[in-house]
């Protein structure tokens, strides 16, 4: 009897854990197409395109927790269009793995900068909208989905009345479209739904989608010393510089796999019920 308990515990532990500790494992393929740098020039910023940039493919890996997503729920908000019903999830607690240039990129922040966001901080983001201005409010419509992967950090020091501020980011960021419904029927994305519209991108190019970049920026301050910024003053922004790597993104592969803990539990569960066979064939 207690061998029953202990595997039925161990059975109902591991899925339990198979069903709340899930992370989502997508591997892209990027074309790097492109690469503009920027530079403030007689008090406006000029952008220009680096015609020795070499496109390069390369793999890319995603990784997000797919629990406890923070979900905000419908809402009604004015949009550039007019009113729209909108929705967001966010999955956090992810990462992203490194680019070719990212080594590059970060190693141009200088040793010791002081820390404004944690370099590590890591974004997944599903969006969902829905025009009201130009169909009628009952009407099934159309939901517009934009999606986004991103990550990064930014640096700031403030010295001799400047305010020195360095961010660095890459991300990933494509729209699509899901089935329309009723305005009564729309809601936030289920995990496994945003999963399955993941998996429907999978071999689809999302074009200008991959974005790395690294910009410095040095404005006055306000007083000097003071972290406010002088936004609105014509020489506020003294100096900025900008590296922006742009390309095309190919879904690969998605797939949810267990943690290890999960793992952990699913194995302990296995090996009790290889006890019990034991030890009913030794009876």
């Amino acid at each position: 009897m207690w061998m029953r308990t202990c595997l039925a515990a161990a059975v109902l532990a591991a899925s339990t854990f198979t069903a709340q500790a899930s992370t989502v494992e997508m591997v892209v393929d990027v074309m790097a197409t492109n690469l503009q740098q920027s530079h403030l020039e007689q008090g406006g910023v000029v952008t220009t395109n680096d015609p020795s940039f070499v496109p390069a493919q390369f793999q890319w890996l995603i990784r997000f927790d797919l629990d406890q997503p923070t979900v905000y729920p419908v809402q009604s908000t004015n949009g550039t269009g007019g009113e729209q019903l909108t929705t967001s999830t966010f999955f956090q607690g992810g990462e992203t793995s490194l680019t070719p240039y990212s080594a590059t990129l970060i190693g141009l922040v200088p040793p010791g900068a002081p820390v404004l966001s944690p370099g590590t901080t890591q974004v997944y983001a599903e969006s969902s909208t829905r025009d009201l201005s130009f169909f009628p409010m009952a009407g099934a419509q159309a939901v517009n989905i934009q999606t986004g992967f991103a990550g990064g950090g930014a640096w700031q020091a403030v010295a001799d009345g400047l305010a020195t501020t360095i961010a660095y980011g890459r991300s990933f960021n494509f729209a699509g479209a899901a089935a329309p419904v009723p305005n009564s029927q729309f809601q936030p994305m289920s995990s496994q739904e945003f999963v399955s519209y993941l998996q429907s991108k999978v071999g689809q190019t999302q074009v200008g989608a991959f974005n790395e970049s690294i910009t410095k920026w040095v404005q006055k301050t306000n007083p000097p010393g003071d972290v406010i910024l002088i936004s609105d003053a014509p020489d506020a922004l003294v100096a900025q510089d900008g590296i922006w790597i742009s390309g095309d993104v190919s879904i690969r592969s998605v797939a949810v796999v267990p943690e290890p803990s999960t793992y952990l539990l699913m194995g302990l569960g296995l090996s009790s019920v290889a006890l019990v066979r034991r030890r009913r064939q030794a009876a």
